[in-house]
């Protein structure tokens, strides 16, 4: 039997139309790895007088999966439609290929999450889950490094030795670089993207436990039956030049005040004059300064900031997310 080698291990997916309900996963993620951890909860029983256990039941069992790769204009919009439910993309202006996928995610209220049936492995060998629900993501990164995303999912029960399903699609690469970047922080939401931050060396976005499952005394359900809202957990840190520019946020962190900043991401010439595109504005507040110290030679200091609701901002909103890429569908 040949053995199962790690570089051949390939990631499919495909978006569920009920959760938990399996979907030939007919998307071959090109950029994205995976990493399957089975994760029973198991009790074990010992007889009154007896040293060992005897006895051990399973009472709960699901899969944790930790997604990660290099940041990518086109697949990373699978896990952000798992995380701030699945949008409808709409045609860029002026354009016919080019698409724009926009989330505002809900200051309050219910999100309906995209739930996806996921498969990996190779000919010799493979396994899959159903009610694979995103729970969170993030990207960071320097010029230097390049950006990288990661995401948190859970899903139902760990299925083995199955069969990958056949032919499917590839999601091309479209690598989002450290080249295409650009930083803006601003004081008002007017005037997001107008001051751009010309000694910004790092980007950290993080937004994490979004959803949890919950298990009701039912002995039909094999794993969680269904997810509810949690509060999140959103955060930003960039790291700045120690200078007039950069150490003039400390007042805004002292009153309190709103920061509106700007990731700005612009790639390769999808049609025309039309890119490949990621633009990501969010309303701050900060919370922390760090030490100022050596940044590759520039003397610097990292922000922390805690993403805020803006009551003012589009009627009240924290953050807007825009992707133009080549991707009519999930």
């Amino acid at each position: 039997m040949p053995e199962i080698s790690s570089i051949n291990q390939r990631v499919q997916i495909a978006k569920e139309t009920v959760p938990g309900t399996s979907v030939p996963a007919n998307k071959l993620l090109l950029n994205m790895t995976a990493s399957f951890a089975p994760n029973p909860d198991v009790k074990t029983y010992r007889g009154t007088g007896r040293r060992w256990a005897s006895t051990a039941i399973m009472n709960r069992e699901q899969v944790d999966i930790k997604w990660s790769g290099d940041m990518d204009y086109q697949d990373i919009i699978y896990p952000i439609a798992g995380v701030w439910s699945a949008v409808t993309a709409s045609t860029h202006p002026t354009g016919t290929l080019s698409k724009d996928w926009i989330w505002t995610p809900p200051v309050s209220g219910s999100i309906t999450p995209q739930t996806y049936t996921v498969e990996q492995g190779d000919s010799n060998r493979a396994h899959k889950v159903n009610y694979g629900l995103f729970q969170g993501f993030s990207y960071k990164g320097t010029r230097k490094d390049g950006f990288t995303f990661d995401a948190d999912m859970m899903a139902q029960i760990f299925q083995d030795a199955i069969t990958l399903t056949a032919s499917p699609t590839a999601v091309a690469l479209s690598p989002l670089a450290g080249s295409h970047v650009n930083i803006y922080i601003d004081t008002t939401s007017a005037g997001i993207g107008v001051t751009k931050f010309t000694r910004a060396f790092s980007f950290e976005y993080s937004y994490s436990n979004g959803f949890d499952g919950f298990w009701p005394l039912d002995r039909a359900n094999t794993s969680f039956a269904g997810h509810v809202d949690t509060v999140p957990k959103n955060t930003v840190k960039f790291t700045l030049e120690a200078d007039a520019v950069g150490m003039g946020l400390l007042p805004h962190l002292r009153l309190g005040d709103y920061l509106y900043v700007r990731f700005d991401a612009v790639g390769p010439i999808i049609e025309t004059t039309i890119p490949f595109a990621f633009q990501h504005d969010i309303a701050v507040k900060l919370t922390n300064i760090g030490e100022l110290k050596d940044e590759a030679g520039i003397y610097a200091t990292e922000y922390t900031g805690e993403v805020a609701e803006d009551p003012t901002w589009s009627s009240g909103q924290s953050q807007k997310l825009t992707i133009t890429n080549l991707l009519a569908a999930l």
